[in-house]
C-alpha cells in the first residue's frame, strides 16, 4: 500500500513535516496541547494531503489586548517568507525571457554594483536568488530602510550598494568571490524587487498582486492598503518581562496611513515595499501558493 504524506503550514511558526494519516487523526489535540504546554499567542495551522487542504484551524489570539481570536482568514506579516513570493516573482519574468539568471544584473539596474574585493566579476541573478552574491546587510542598512519609508521621494537603492552613496558601506560586501560563498542577506531580496520593477516597469507590489496573489486568488499583499480588512491582520509579539508585547502590526483596526508614492519612481528602490519580508497573509493561502509550486505553477 503506497503511504500518504501530508505538509503542515503553520503560522506564527512555519515549517513543513511529513505526517501519516494516522498521526494526523489525533492532529488537533496534539497542536492544542502545544499552544497550552508552550503558552504560545497563537499560530494557524493548514494540513495539506494529496493537493487538497484537508485541515485547517486557528489557536490563541490574532489581537491579545482585544481578545480578538485566531481563524482560518488570520493575515500574518510572514517575514522572511515573504522571499519565496519575491523569488517566483522574478522568475515569471524569467519565464517570459526577459533576463537570463547568470546575466550581470548591472545590465537591468542602470548603474553597477560590484563587490569591490572582486570588481571584475560581475553579480548575477542566480547568485542574489541564492544569496551568493557576497551582498550582506550593510552596518547603514537599517538607516537605509528608514530613509526608503520616511523620505518622499525615498533613496534610489544606488545610494545603498554603490560606493560613494549616502548609504554605502564597505560591509556590504564581503571578502569572497561572487558565486562561491553562502551568506543569507536581507539585501539580496530588496535589490531582486528593484530588479522586478526595472524589467517589468511595474511596480512590485502591483506586480506581485497581477500575476500571482489575483491569479490565484490569495487575499495577501506586500501593501496593506490593498487589505480588506486591517482588523484581520495578527499582531505580532514577543514575551517580554512576563508581558506580551506588540512588536509589529499592532494597528488597533484602524488602518495606517498610505506610504506617499507620489514622487516615486518604478525601478528606483524596491526595498520600499518589503519583498524581503513584509508580505501578509493567511496559511489557508500560503498553502495555496505552496500547492501551486507543488504543481510546477
Amino acid at each position: 500500500m503506497m503511504r500518504k504524506y501530508c505538509t503542515i503550514i503553520a503560522l506564527l511558526f512555519f515549517f513543513f513535516f511529513e505526517l501519516n494519516t494516522a498521526m494526523a487523526q489525533s492532529l488537533d489535540s496534539q497542536l492544542s496541547d502545544i499552544i497550552s504546554s508552550y503558552q504560545l499567542m497563537g499560530m494557524s495551522v493548514v494540513k495539506v494531503c494529496d493537493g487538497q487542504i484537508d485541515f485547517s484551524k486557528g489557536y490563541g489570539f490574532a489581537d491579545y489586548d482585544d481578545g480578538v481570536p485566531i481563524t482560518d482568514t488570520t493575515l500574518y506579516r510572514i517575514a522572511s517568507i515573504s522571499k519565496s513570493v519575491t523569488a517566483t516573482a522574478l522568475m515569471i519574468l524569467y519565464d517570459q525571457g526577459l533576463f537570463g539568471l547568470d546575466d550581470d544584473i548591472n545590465n537591468y539596474l542602470g548603474y553597477s554594483v560590484r563587490n569591490w574585493h572582486y570588481p571584475s566579476d560581475p553579480i548575477t541573478f542566480r547568485m542574489l536568488l541564492s544569496h551568493t552574491s557576497t551582498i550582506i546587510d550593510g552596518t547603514k542598512y537599517s538607516n537605509f530602510l528608514n530613509a526608503t519609508f520616511s523620505q518622499n521621494p525615498p533613496p534610489s537603492a544606488n545610494a545603498y550598494f554603490v560606493s560613494g552613496g549616502t548609504y554605502y558601506t564597505s560591509n556590504i560586501f564581503l571578502n569572497k568571490k561572487p558565486g562561491t560563498y553562502f551568506s543569507y542577506s536581507n539585501s539580496n531580496f530588496g535589490l531582486i524587487g528593484t530588479l522586478i520593477e526595472k524589467i517589468s516597469g511595474i511596480r512590485f507590489d502591483i506586480f506581485c498582486k497581477q500575476n500571482i496573489f489575483d491569479p490565484l486568488q490569495m487575499t495577501a499583499s506586500f501593501n496593506i492598503q490593498d487589505l480588506p480588512d486591517i482588523s484581520n491582520v495578527a499582531v505580532l509579539y514577543r514575551y517580554v518581562g512576563n508581558n506580551w508585547v506588540p512588536q509589529a502590526d499592532n494597528y488597533n483596526g484602524v488602518m495606517p496611513p498610505p506610504l506617499d508614492l507620489s514622487q516615486y519612481t518604478v525601478g528606483n528602490n524596491g526595498f520600499i515595499f518589503g519583498p524581503q519580508g513584509s508580505l501578509r497573509t493567511s496559511a489557508n493561502d500560503l498553502a495555496r501558493f505552496m500547492l501551486m509550486l507543488a504543481n510546477n505553477g
